[in-house]
């Protein structure tokens, strides 16, 4: 992990040694909701709009999207009644297509950082939204911020069941959808733009790259020349990926892999055509 993620999440130490206390408030939060019935009323804000989601899919698919240059404006276009995870620079395709995501996380601090106010603006789903710096994301009603931890070390991934406490980094904005996905219910789980291969320009000292106009995403307009972005780390994203797939195998998920081509093979092949 390169220095700038280490900053972003300079306090994972410090969270790590909270997420007991998390555990332990969200029992709590879910006894009192059971004492009092469907009626109760969760407390207000973040955790009340987490606890809604628990199970609100529950026995659905979803697809969570990459946005490789595989993924295509008509693939969305079919997707408008299906439960959709979709992340960073998607919205890019806004105005070519009718469809929007149910869900939309963005956890890269980069992208974050250089895009800020056009996410803040992102209107008509819920945001989930990694919790940087404070005062990053306007407070309201479609807004959900969540923790990210780091494993204990990049070669033993975790994979978390419940937001409220957070979510594990696995290199990859996808694997943070995986595990809301699990947490909403999802019982099957389609990756789609999820091409696992990169053309990349010369890294600086700071583990970072500076675009050079290079074509790695849907768009031609997804990163502009001189934008600088975070090197994947394709290695440690294979890891996880291979964990949660075992890891949501054990409880009856089942995630495939419906992208058109491309290089991830840990997840079986489905042709996504079929599935529509």
């Amino acid at each position: 992990m390169n220095d700038g993620w280490l900053r972003a999440l300079g306090l994972a130490g410090l969270r790590t040694r909270l997420r007991g206390h998390a555990r332990e408030a969200w029992s709590g939060l879910e006894s009192t909701a059971s004492r009092l019935g469907a009626g109760a009323v969760l407390p207000s804000g973040n955790s009340r709009r987490i606890a809604q989601l628990r199970g609100r899919h529950a026995g659905r698919r979803c697809f969570v999207l990459g946005n490789g240059p595989s993924l295509q404006i008509s693939d969305l276009d079919r997707l408008r009644n299906e439960v959709c995870f979709g992340h960073n620079k998607i919205y890019l395709a806004f105005d070519q297509t009718a469809w929007r995501p149910t869900y939309y996380n963005v956890e890269d601090y980069r992208v974050i950082d250089q895009n800020r106010d056009t996410i803040n603006r992102l209107r008509g789903f819920q945001k989930i939204l990694f919790r940087y710096k404070p005062g990053t994301w306007e407070k309201d009603d479609s807004t959900i911020e969540y923790d990210l931890y780091l494993p204990d070390a990049p070669e033993r991934p975790d994979f978390s069941d419940n937001p409220f406490w957070g979510i594990y980094c696995g290199w990859s904005v996808c694997y943070s959808s995986m595990q809301w996905a699990y947490f909403m219910g999802c019982t099957e789980i389609y990756l789609l733009g999820m091409d696992f291969h990169f053309v990349v320009p010369n890294v600086n000292e700071k583990d970072e790259i500076i675009s050079e106009g290079e074509r790695n995403h849907f768009s031609a307009n997804y990163r502009s020349k001189g934008e600088i972005w975070v090197t994947p780390r394709l290695d440690r994203q294979e890891k996880c990926f291979a964990f949660g797939r075992d890891w949501l195998a054990q409880r009856g998920v089942r995630v495939f892999n419906a992208t058109r081509g491309g290089k991830l093979e840990v997840f079986p092949r489905v042709n996504f055509d079929s599935l529509l």
